[in-house]
């Protein structure tokens, strides 16, 4: 493979649309900053050949340019973690309801027009619930919800329910574990919006910092 750049004034490999590139010439996508190979080599077609040569428009990276012939070289992995955080609020005792304070826990992932293809994240929220009149009732809840935004998105949610029990002893009692989804962003998507609902409880529940990790998985 031949590391290419744009011009023989520079040594960036980056891209460029208007370059004319050979098979085993290798460039890094200015979307995702990752390594492709022209291979001339289209799945989509059956593996048919798209010529020893190209010229084109389409970012590597892209659906169009998967189709064209440009070869991941980074293994599959994690490509992208990114985290973010906030302070939550939880609703008004015996209530049900939204938590406050969630817009802080969004992530724009790309600039206009989205990443150019499906792309598939683990995110995984680390939160904290707190009760301020144990035990926890068997029925006690958070419903946690990841939104992509673009062309046909599916949100997915994830429920923890609190186990009955916890403690007696008058101080606060604290539950919360990691809660993971995985999701899948349209190609035209730009960002997650992270939104959580509790159940109605006698109690106020008080979530506190809540941190979300996304990892682009593909």
């Amino acid at each position: 493979m031949n590391l290419r750049s744009a011009t023989a004034l520079t040594n960036d490999p980056t891209w460029s649309p208007t370059t004319q590139y050979f098979i085993n010439d290798m460039v890094q996508s200015p979307v995702n900053g990752g390594m492709y190979v022209y291979t001339a080599w289209n799945p989509n077609l059956g593996g048919s050949n798209q010529g020893s040569c190209l010229v084109s428009v389409n970012d590597p990276s892209s659906a169009n340019g998967a189709a064209e012939g440009w070869a991941p070289t980074q293994s599959v992995g994690l490509r992208t973690v990114t985290q973010t955080s906030a302070a939550v609020t939880g609703v008004a005792a015996g209530a049900a309801g939204a938590l406050g304070g969630t817009a802080g826990l969004a992530l724009t992932f790309t600039g206009a027009g989205g990443l150019g293809q499906v792309s598939t994240w683990l995110v995984k929220i680390d939160y904290t619930m707190s009760i301020t009149a144990p035990p926890f009732a068997t029925d006690t809840w958070a419903q946690w919800t990841v939104t992509p935004n673009g062309t046909g998105p599916t949100a997915v949610s994830s429920i923890h329910l609190f186990g009955a029990g916890a403690t007696t002893d008058g101080a606060n009692a604290a539950s919360g574990s990691p809660v993971s989804m995985v999701v899948n962003a349209p190609a035209d998507a730009t960002q997650f919006a992270i939104s959580a609902r509790q159940s109605a409880t006698a109690t106020v529940l008080l979530p506190g910092t809540v941190t979300v990790t996304y990892s682009r998985l593909a």
